[in-house]
This record gives C-alpha cells, structure tokens and sequence, in this order.
C-alpha cells in the first residue's frame, strides 16, 4: 500500500463536544447507526463535486482487518506484507444513493486507498454537508489532487480486479478519446461507468503497465495504434483469474483496451446444475442425453458472452463425474478460459505458431489422439484447421464437445460446410449429434421490477408501448401473465441496476433421420421445420422441443423472469417466431404444390 493511502487523519467521536454540533438530532435517532467516528477519506482522484454527496464513517466494531496481497502468487512468498484495510459506512445523499455507476466510482475509489464497505445509509444532504463543514474548520484538506494519482496505476489495477470479481463483472473496457478517458464495465450485460476521471495519461499508462508488465506477451511494447492480443495471469483476494486482452485503435487518436474476466476457478469447484444456468429440465435431460452417447459432435453456439464455455464446462464434469471419473478427457484451447477439475487440458497459441511458421492446432490434436483420449473438447471451430480436427476426432469414434459462432443451432451445420465439411459428412446420424443455440438475458430484479400491465394504462405511456404491447398480445395474455419491466432507478437489492443476474435462453437439437436428411441435401428450412413440427405448441409448457431460442425466451417473459424490452433487444420483436413459422409452412406448401405440378 502506498504512502497515499487512506488513513482517518482526524476522527471524532460521535458525542464529543464538537460532534455535538453536527446534526445531533439525526444521529442519535439513527438506531441503524453504531456508535463510531467520522473519518476523513482521502481519496486524491475524486472529484470535489463527488465528495460533497457523501461521508466516511466508522463503526467502533468495525475494527481494521487483514487481507492477504496478490502481488506475488507464490503463497509461500513471506516478504510481502499483509494489507490492512479499514472497513466503514457510507452516509450518503438520498438521490446519489439510487445512482448505481456514481455509487460503484465512489467505492472503487475509496477500496483503491484501503477503505472496505460494510454498508450504506441515505442521508439528507443537509446532514453531510454539516459534517464535511466541521471536518473543514478542523483544517483538514477536502479537495485533493488528481495528480497524486499518476505512479499508482498498478493498485489502481490491483483493486479494479478484486472489485470486478466480487461484483461479477464480465469485462472491463479502458475507452481513450482525444477529449477524455473512461474507464467502463460490462455486469449482467450492461455497460457502467467505473471511472469517468480517469485522465488520458493515466488511462494510457494503466494500459501500457496491463501489456508491457503483466501480460504474457512480454518483450512486445504497448501501441495505441496497433491490434494487440496478450492475457494476464493474475491472483485477487485468493482466487485465480485469467484476463483476456484485447486492444483496439480508435478513430482521432483514441484506443480501447477490452479485458475479458475469466475467474478460473480450483480443482474441488463443485458443477454448476444446468438448470440454475437457466435450461428447463427438458433441455437438461436432452443435454445429458446428447453427452451420454459414446461418439459424435455435440456443438455450442452463440455470441461472444453468451455463455458457451461455461456450459461447456459444467457438462465436461457432469459427464466425469457420471463415468465415475473413468473417462479420459482432453481439451484443446486457445487458451483454457477455466479450470476443469479432472480434465487434462492443452493450452495452445496458434497465433505464436503461426509466427514460428508452425500448424498451431495439428500438432496438439495429433499429439492428443495418440493420448488414448474418451472425450475431446475443442475450444471453438472457426476455420479449415478446426473443422478438419472435429472431423477427425468424431470419426476415430470419440466423443467431441466444441463451440462455434452462428445465429442459431442449425446456423451450424452451414458455418460447418463453410469450414470445409461435406454434406454427406453433416448428415451423417453419427457425426452431429446436438446443436445448441444459446443467449444470456438480464435477470429482472424481483424487489423493484414493474408490471408491464401499470405501464400501459399509466399517463406516461407511449406509441412504442402501446406498439409493444399489441405484440405481446400474440404471444402472452397481458391480463394474465406476469410480465413486468425494468424500474428506472433499482433499489438496493439490486445496487440500482434492476437486474440482479443473466440466465440462459436456448433451442437445443438431437438432429433426428428427418432433419439430418434435410441437412445432408443443404435444406436448412426444411430441417428447420422438421424440428418445429415436434414442439407441443403450448406456450406455457416447460417442454421446449422444438422452441426457439426466442421462444424459451418469452417462456421466462411471462414468468416475471426476463423483460420484454431485453427480449427484442437481443432476439428481434417478440412476435417473430409466429411468423417465420408461418412463412416456413407457406414456403414448403408452395414446394410441395409446385413438386406436384
């Protein structure tokens, strides 16, 4: 910890003379207020508008406590002393309370000079500004300066890191512009700002130390104007992460550096049940159908984010743990995103290879084969060389778990046949044996979420709602369904976000002779309509055989689970199922008519 650190410089007990002065009245009717002390935060790169909204308080209880260091990962590492943080309350103004971004710059800002929140309370404005008064005639400096900042970007990182693992952040986006910097995070899917003041030089050398410092692509120097691709092995708190790193040149001068935060997880992490991913309990039973099969090619898409390693991973240690932990399993990746406890994992970098005029993949998978593999994950097919081993690997009789990029589950077999694949190979009943397509929607924050229903007939409604709400009547009944919406503001339940987790929508296909027919003649829409046709049309029925992605979607919608506003966000209007069954039943009645003819 730095010598900049925050340290209560002057403290008051609450009940001394001059405490006696500062709004009596409100802190001794406070029951929720321990007794304790004011304390001054000395946080040189916030704001002086910032720090009038709220005050540093400290419990007596509430005492200082260690907590190990990352710097080293050798726990055995001695030389490296303990480091002490100082947990408080926050006594905050009530309108900045419900500001979730302001409230989250101000925490990370205040862990990033050894302060820990224990908790928060509103209070009126009226009663911080007394108290920040009397710290002010005690001579005590209430501005600070940004410049005592500079030199300290490698705390900064180390907080910014624990912060984004105790609060579940997914990415971490560092935005340089000729005009400002910013430093943002993406949580439940969102984009929140983490750091509006951050300078540009700060945010230029906060990037330069990430590649030049801790990344693993050392001798390589830091370059706004070039794409650059490193990732950081790092030790926050105890636990593992891998960051994956990822820099952008932007237009004006500017860059993006964009970390992926992959917690790694140990050797005794328990699986995750499936369903609390958010599959139904049909799904999981296909899904572990699929897996239990001795040979074929069970394939994952979706988006970037979307979940697809994660179950990927938690179906690798199902099907370990239901084998007894007798099955051999190899995984090739570039590189390993988790630890998967009793997995043999095979980390590659093709990129470097490719450098060294090597095959990056080959090698590995010739080397894996030879290994007397049962199970063979390969991370993602996005090329000749990928496709190529999932062919091999699925042909020589082994079961093979991957992952690829499409728009929908059978988007696969086409991106497959790009790749290289013949039809006749796709077609086969023992090569594709599942096809998943998956997404991550925002889970609605049950505390604070509004009936979609209030906002209809509420003076404030618009054309877009009532728009909205004429395509919900397709596929929900609105008097009926519990259908709600995001609040504007949150709670604290939900830190003021409204969401509270992300939960999986997917369509899931175990290809029958019909649809891998359909596949092998490169008919998509009639496979797509094969697999419709064994839906049970029930809307409110939990079996998804033969849903879409969309429709498992409005499922949860009506449920009270997902909003409808982030259902067209990531799917496209509510009602867009209906009517591509509807143009796929027109289609095939007008081949079958002109097959007659």
């Amino acid at each position: 910890m730095s010598e900049n650190s925050l340290v209560p410089k002057e403290k008051k007990e609450i009940g001394s003379p001059t405490a006696r002065n500062i709004a009596p009245t409100y802190l001794k009717s406070r029951t929720d207020l321990p007794p304790g002390m004011v304390v001054k935060e000395n946080a040189p790169a916030m704001h002086a508008a910032d720090r009038k909204k709220f005050v540093c308080y400290m419990p007596n209880h509430l005492q200082s406590h260690p907590l190990p260091s990352h710097a080293s990962g050798d726990k055995n590492d001695k030389s490296k002393d303990l480091k002490i943080r100082k947990k408080i309350w926050l006594l905050v103004e009530e309108e900045s309370l419900t500001n979730t971004s302001w409230l989250f710059n101000i925490v990370s800002l205040l862990n990033k000079e050894g302060f820990e929140l224990a908790g928060k309370i509103a209070t009126p404005q009226s009663v911080i500004t007394s108290l920040l008064k009397d710290l002010s005639h005690e001579g005590i400096n209430v501005t600070g300066t940004a410049e005592a900042r500079s030199g300290d970007m490698g705390i900064y990182f180390e907080n910014l890191i624990s912060i984004c693992l105790q609060d579940k952040i997914s990415d971490i986006h560092i935005e340089k512009r000729a005009w400002n910097s910013v430093v943002r995070l993406r949580k439940h899917g969102d984009m929140i700002p983490f750091d509006r003041n951050i300078s540009n030089s700060d945010a230029e050398r906060l990037s330069s130390i990430i590649y030049n410092i801790f990344a693993s692509e050392q001798g390589v120097m830091f370059r706004e104007d070039e794409f650059q691709v490193a990732t950081v092995d790092w030790n926050a708190r105890g636990e593992s992460v891998k960051l994956r790193y990822q820099s952008l040149p932007t237009y004006l001068g500017g860059f993006d550096v964009v970390l992926r935060v992959l917690p790694i997880g140990n050797d005794e992490e328990v699986i995750t049940p499936l369903e609390d991913l958010g599959y139904s309990p049909q799904q999981v039973k296909s899904l572990l159908e699929i897996s239990g099969r001795p040979h074929g090619a069970l394939i994952i898409a979706g988006t970037t984010g979307s979940g697809k390693s994660t179950t990927l991973k938690n179906l690798l240690m199902y099907i370990n743990r239901a084998r007894n932990f007798r099955c051999k399993i190899y995984t090739i990746e570039d590189p390993p995103e988790y630890r998967i406890p009793f997995v043999s994992q095979i980390p590659v970098n093709r990129a470097q290879a490719e450098k060294e005029g090597k095959n990056g993949f080959s090698e590995p998978l010739k080397a894996v084969m030879r290994g007397d593999p049962d199970i063979l994950m390969l991370g993602e097919i996005r090329d000749h060389e990928t496709s190529d081993g999932l062919q091999k690997a699925t042909q020589s009789g082994h079961q093979v778990l991957s992952t690829i990029h499409a728009t929908r589950a059978l988007g696969i077999p086409p991106r497959l046949l790009n790749f290289g694949l013949d039809l006749t190979l796709l077609g086969s009943p023992d090569f594709l044996t599942g096809l998943i397509y998956q997404r991550l929607l925002p889970v609605l924050c049950p505390h604070c979420s509004i009936p979609f229903r209030d906002i209809i007939t509420s003076s404030s409604s618009t054309q877009d709602i009532t728009d909205l709400a004429q395509r919900l009547e397709e596929v929900a009944d609105l008097g009926h369904d519990n259908i709600r919406v995001r609040s504007s503001h949150g709670c604290e339940k939900c830190n003021g976000m409204s969401i509270i987790d992300r939960t999986v929508c997917a369509e899931i296909i175990a290809p029958d002779l019909k649809v891998l027919h359909a596949i092998e003649n490169n008919n998509i829409k009639l496979a797509e309509h094969y697999w419709l046709e064994t839906s049970d049309n029930d809307r409110d029925s939990m079996n998804m055989t033969g849903k879409s992605v969309l429709e498992h979607g409005l499922y949860k919608m009506r449920q009270g689970i997902v909003s409808p506003y982030d259902i067209e966000t990531t799917f496209g209007q509510v009602n867009s199922t209906l009517q591509r069954r509807k143009e796929l039943s027109e289609l095939l009645a007008e081949i079958a008519g002109n097959t007659h003819e």
